[in-house]
């Protein structure tokens, strides 16, 4: 920042130059004012910048914003949180993170296999239990970390509970033919 510019404090939200600010721990010019620093130290802060009135987006209470931000839009991490789960965000960035897809891919792959479990065809909303809606597995490569399908989770348990073991999986074929007759 240039001499001349103004700098907005990060408590009162006004603009002051240079000389209105203290040096920070390290050095660099703080974000409060030597004002509201002073302030803070006698336990008398000033009011944050003018605050008015919004309806939470979630619930719909009126509230007034702790901060001054433009996406403060929920009165509290519940009802934010909620909108979150409740729109999908959470889930594409755990997709995102966790298999490397995105929401959209994981539609993609769910129409392809004809909207349901890649080895029983059980659909999500038959999987659906209480307010949200239950999603089928994302099943992976553990070693390249590759999706393979979407499964129901008593199939996705099951791979797992076999190791991804292909000769496990024949030893059961055949112990199942074996005893077929009984």
């Amino acid at each position: 920042m240039e001499s001349g510019q103004l700098q907005l404090c990060g408590w009162c939200k006004v603009g002051k130059g240079p000389e209105g600010f203290s040096p920070s721990y390290w050095g660099k010019r703080g974000t409060w004012c030597r004002a509201c620093h002073a302030a803070k130290a006698r336990d008398e802060m000033p009011p944050r910048g003018q605050h008015e009135p919004r309806n939470c987006e979630q619930c719909g209470k009126r509230y007034v914003p702790r901060q001054l931000k433009s996406d403060a839009a929920f009165c509290s991490f519940v009802c934010g949180d909620r909108f979150r789960k409740e729109s999908g965000q959470t889930r594409d960035r755990h997709l995102r993170r966790k298999y490397g897809i995105t929401a959209r891919d994981y539609d993609r792959l769910l129409a392809e296999q004809g909207g349901g479990c890649a080895l029983c065809g059980v659909k999500p909303e038959e999987l659906t239990a209480g307010r949200y809606r239950t999603y089928l597995h994302v099943d992976h490569d553990h070693e390249t970390n590759d999706v393979r399908g979407l499964l129901c989770p008593e199939h996705n348990l099951l791979l797992g509970r076999f190791g991804d073991s292909v000769e496990m999986f024949r030893k059961v074929v055949e112990y199942l033919e074996a005893h077929a007759s009984i």
